[in-house]
């Protein structure tokens, strides 16, 4: 049984890093910036085939992030998180604002799901009360009010119906919304778009109900079905209303690490890592299988210089220009098996793809995690701490093994302040995670009950 597999059906993550304050060298961009690194074949413009469908030669792209990231649960001002009930239903949303910390809950009768935010407000679904028991729902939109101080609060008594969808809203998935158009996946496979000047539906099949907005770039969506490890790619215009099959690769197929920032999508796909620009339909290969492995070169404090015998792409961030590569790492260590996570970082902004081992986070995260071992077969041990999340104001979120316990531990770091602390979901870190997914760390937070590597070895579930 495949771990992975099973943290695919739970989220779609974001991340990025860096950590100081645990005692190990200098702070991490003084020690980025002497560190070793590993050149990618596609640098140079050499042919690279290994994991590119088109069979041709790697192009290189022209990649600019930018510093700012626009995400589906959170906006300029505020954190916004779905909140359940006593019965396990969703009951509403609590916003916690950016500037002072302040919580405010919100329970609009008749709640289904949150659905997105904007600079303009709050969008959710309510259940129709023509047939509570179908899945018919509305849309609603609860407007903000920007206060004196800067601040905005919601106006509840201004609530507002934007659409009914007879079909209803899949729970776990976020909408697309602009002062024009709203882009949502009903109980159907189908995405609907709704113009909200003609207030017309245009109803786009697809193959799957599972589909998710994986990026967003000018005037256009990417979707995936990450759930079903799909081979595809789509691609949605919003102003022609085109939706078509992108990147069709069977023998390489999605992996669960991608993010996209600033019109760029970057993922795993098979052994290898890509980048896509959204707008002119590219994309690159940053590194094949062969460069990931010689990168874990660079972390001997990780393996004590044992060569890898499988190296695994977890999660992808980005953060201040740069794509950040968390790697699960299996080696030997005499008659063990060991497994643990590493942070790789490349800089985009350059001509060179260079995979420089971020010493001082990962070092960070493994000190302040325990080793876990293995009841039956204590030959086999791990140590899971890794980074789970990151925003562009360099607010850092790791998950920690603790000793004694199974439950895992949050803790924050601010990679602007050097602040480390342990956190829980009464501070205001705790929304840190959840800018773009409902249940941030698994189904029922699942991904915080025991200690597990993105692949686990098959003989622990037998």
């Amino acid at each position: 049984m495949n771990h992975k597999s099973i943290l695919i059906l739970m989220m779609i993550f974001l991340f990025g890093a860096a950590c100081t304050a645990c005692g190990v060298g200098k702070g991490t961009e003084e020690q980025n910036a002497s560190g070793s690194s590993v050149s990618t074949s596609s640098a140079s413009g050499s042919p690279v085939r290994e994991g590119d469908d088109s069979g041709g030669k790697a192009k290189k792209i022209d990649i600019r992030l930018g510093r700012t990231q626009t995400h589906f649960y959170a906006n300029d001002t505020s954190y916004f998180m779905e909140v359940r009930g006593e019965n396990g239903r969703a009951a509403g949303f609590d916003q916690l604002v950016k500037q002072g910390g302040s919580r405010r809950e919100y329970r609009p009768e008749g709640f289904d799901t949150l659905l997105g935010v904007t600079d303009e407000g709050v969008y959710y679904a309510k259940k129709t009360e023509k047939s509570p028991k179908s899945c018919a729902a509305a849309l609603y939109r609860i407007p903000f009010q920007k206060e004196r101080d800067g601040r905005t609060k919601l106006e509840p008594e201004k609530e507002e119906k934007i659409l009914e969808e007879p079909n209803g809203f899949v729970q776990d998935k976020a909408a697309y919304i602009d002062r024009r158009y709203i882009v949502y996946q009903p109980f159907l496979e189908c995405i609907i778009k709704y113009d909200r000047r003609t207030k017309e539906k245009t109803e786009l099949p697809t193959m799957s109900t599972s589909n998710s907005i994986v990026a967003v770039g000018e005037e256009c969506l990417i979707f995936a079905d990450l759930a079903n490890n799909d081979e595809f790619l789509y691609q949605l215009d919003l102003d022609s209303d085109k939706l078509e099959e992108i990147w069709d690769d069977k023998e390489n197929l999605l992996e669960g690490a991608m993010t996209a920032h600033s019109g760029y999508l970057f993922c795993a796909r098979g052994d290898a890592l890509w980048a896509y620009d959204i707008k002119k339909k590219e994309r690159e290969l940053l590194a094949g299988q062969k460069q990931l492995r010689e990168a874990c070169g660079q972390a001997a404090d990780l393996t004590g210089g044992q060569t890898p015998s499988e190296v695994y792409v977890e999660k992808l961030f980005c953060y201040n220009g740069r794509l950040y590569i968390q790697l699960q790492v299996d080696w030997k260590s005499g008659k063990s098996e060991r497994m643990g996570y590493a942070v790789f970082y490349m800089d985009l902004s350059g001509e060179e793809r260079e995979l420089r081992y971020d010493a001082s986070l990962s070092s960070c995260i493994r000190t302040r995690s325990v080793e876990a071992v293995h009841a039956i077969t204590p030959t086999i041990r791990w140590n899971s701490g890794r980074c789970h999340n990151i925003t562009e104001e360099g607010r850092v979120i790791l998950i920690l093994n603790r000793m004694g316990t199974v439950r895992q531990q949050l803790a924050y770091y601010n990679l602007r302040s050097r602040e480390f602390k342990l956190i829980n979901e009464e501070d205001k870190e705790y929304f840190i995670p959840y800018l773009d997914a409902k249940e941030a760390f698994g189904y029922e937070e699942a991904e915080l009950e025991e200690s597990f590597m993105m692949i686990m070895p098959d003989d622990l579930y037998s």
